[in-house]
Parts: structure tokens; sequence; C-alpha cells
């Protein structure tokens, strides 16, 4: 029988869904929603840990983790069964990983939701799997965006996890490792067996069937799910609140110039806010950004001088000046209509979206949460 049970969920006037959300015995957090026109059963799983978790020895662990995961399977123990499946079945699946989320997703026909199991494969697949790993962070080295946001992580403060190597490759989990004496499988079957844990999970399930009929699979095929005990928001163990992100004075006021791959010529500006994720009815964020494009005369010295003189010239003029509330107001309105006559979002954006957010929304506020920006 679940701990909570409540449909009792705000949606679109133009929305035909019918949603639930249902807390399992091993304290799964589960949001299900019933769409007769869904032709696949969509489903992700997000687990509130990350890069965040990984071990000092073993830096990208988290994310080589993810990738082992759907390898092999007990019922699909070939390394190509289970993907072979999905598509043979018309489906997708892909999996990603954050700072302190891990979100695994996929959709397949309905009456194979029970494919969504996962273990730990072997150590050929680990092998392989390595070199997938390293693989795509070669492939970031070529994206300027990416480039610049891991030129931000190594500018930030040591002694913080986001200073960190969240990607991994050959050298931070295999060469490094091996050189401090550490084992890569050992490390990655501890950091499973520790972390993934029903309590620090969430699932939305949609499909065609009804609310009654998903919950029931979800908790035959979910409900197995060990719950380890794992503090709940356990990055709040990992991440010590008294260690900045960015230190005043070593981190900040800085100008870092890059070499871009392609040929453009922006500016970025930064500023580091204060975390605001506990603060969940405003819109929250760590890092502001303005980004601006420039000629060939804006990047220029002189040039460049001048911009970061308007630029700061507009905040001390918006730092001066009165809140205006018809802003605020006219957003509000604008948001609300967008979200009372919403078009109906594809299921598995859906689900990808909405597992991250079940962790820290109540879920009763969570199909606002997605839509209501203001």
């Amino acid at each position: 029988m679940a701990l909570r049970e409540t449909e009792d969920i705000d949606k679109p006037k133009t929305n035909k869904r019918s949603y639930r959300f249902v807390k399992l015995p091993n304290h799964l957090s589960v949001w299900l929603v019933s769409d007769p026109a869904a032709d696949l059963a969509s489903a992700a799983l997000d687990i509130n840990v990350g890069s965040y978790f990984d071990p000092p020895p073993v830096e990208g662990l988290a994310h080589f983790c993810e990738h082992m995961l759907f390898l092999g399977t007990e019922k699909f123990p070939d390394e190509t069964e289970y993907s072979n499946f999905i598509k043979q079945h018309g489906g997708c699946t892909n999996a990603y990983t954050e700072h302190t989320h891990t979100n695994y997703h996929f959709s397949v026909a309905p009456e194979h939701l029970e494919v969504f199991h996962c273990a730990i494969s072997t150590e050929i697949a680990a092998e392989r799997e390595l070199n997938a790993v390293d693989s795509k962070f070669r492939l970031r080295l070529v994206n300027d965006f990416i480039r610049r946001w891991q030129l931000l992580h190594k500018l930030a403060n040591p002694d913080h996890p986001f200073n960190r190597f969240s990607c991994g490759n050959q050298v931070s989990l295999q060469e490094v490792p091996k050189a401090l004496g550490a084992d890569v499988r050992h490390e990655l079957l501890a950091f499973h067996k520790t972390w993934y844990s029903a309590n620090i999970m969430t699932l939305v399930g949609l499909g065609k069937d009804s609310l009654d009929c998903l919950q029931g699979m979800v908790e035959k095929y979910f409900g197995t799910i060990k719950d380890k005990q794992v503090p709940v928001r356990p990055s709040r163990a990992i991440v010590d609140p008294s260690v900045p992100v960015f230190r005043r004075h070593e981190d900040l006021q800085q100008v870092v110039y890059t070499v871009p791959i392609k040929d453009q010529r922006e500016i970025h500006f930064e500023f580091v806010l204060p975390p605001q994720i506990d603060a969940w009815r405003t819109k929250h964020s760590r890092i502001f950004y303005i980004s601006i494009e420039l000629t060939e005369q804006g990047a220029s010295d002189a040039g460049l001088e001048r911009v970061e003189d308007l630029v700061f010239l507009s905040l001390s003029l918006l730092r001066t000046s009165r809140v205006q509330e018809w802003v605020f107001e006219e957003s509000r309105w604008l948001a609300e209509m967008g979200f009372r006559f919403a078009d109906t979002e594809n299921p598995l954006p859906f689900c990808v979206v909405h597992a991250k957010h079940l962790h820290r929304y109540p879920p009763e506020r969570l199909r606002l949460r997605r839509l209501k920006k203001a």
C-alpha cells in the first residue's frame, strides 16, 4: 500500500491527461500520468546524486556509472540486448548526469515497462564504455559553450566540488586512479551500492492505461528497489555550506580570455548569486549571465572597455531605479495564460523534466513549475 497518494494537481484547462502522485512503501516518489492518446509508455527515473559525489581519486565516476547501468541487466545480460529490444519495440533510451542528479529515461510499448531495470555490467563492458566516455569528452573539446562551462569549473574554489572534472575521460577514470592505487570497478560498485537508494529517487511514468493500472505496474517493477535510507537531499552532506563556490577575492573579479573554436567574438559577464533553490516559489539561480556578441571593433581593448562601462552603467541604473510592479504583474498574467492554455507536452521530455523537479517541489505544484515561469 502506498504511503501517500494524491490527485490534487492543477493542470491547464486544455489538458486531458490525468495525474496522480504516489509515495511507495520503499519511499520512491512517483508521479503517474494517464494519457489515452499516448502510443508509447514513457518513464524517467531521477537519482538525487551526480558528479558532486565522485570520490576524489576517480573524477567522472558518476557519469561512468550512468553509462554502465544499461549495458547488461538480469533480463538482458548481453550488452546490446537491452538497447536492441527498446528499438525493436519502437522506443528510445538515454541518460544524463549533472552535479546533483542522474537521470535515466526511455519510451517503449506499454507492455514492456518491466525492462526498465538496471545492473552494472562486466569488466569487459567497463573497458569498452570507458572509451565511450572518453569519446564524449573529446567531442566536448570542440564545443565552445562546454569549453567555457568547464573553464568556469576550474576557476571555482578548489575546495568545492563544482571545481571537479565531472565528465571523466581516460586520464581521470583510468590513468590517475591506477597511479593512486585505486580500483575503478570497486569504486564504481561502491558508488552504486551507497547512493542508488529508492528514497532519493523519483519516477515519472506516462502511458495510455488508467492511473490504477499504471500504479500497479510501478509498484510491481519499481517497488522492489531497496531503500537504503540515504539522507534526503544528500548533497547537503557532500557540500559544506561554509565553503563558497567562488571565493570573493581569489576567484572573482577576473578577466579571462579564451580562443574559440568557431569564428566568433563575444564577451560574457558572470555574476555569482547566493543559492536560492529552497526559495522555489521564485526563479532560482546561482550564476547570472550577460552575453554580448561583439564586432571586430568591439573586441579591441578600447571596445571591450566601452562595453564593460555600458554594462555596469545599466546595472547601476537598475540598482537605483524603483521596482516596476506592473512588469511583474504583466509577466505573471502572461505566464498564467500560457499555463492555462498550454499545448500538451511531449511524453518523454515531460517525464525527464518532472522527474528532476519532483525532488524539489510539492507534487501538487509540480505541473505549475514547468510552465508558469514568472
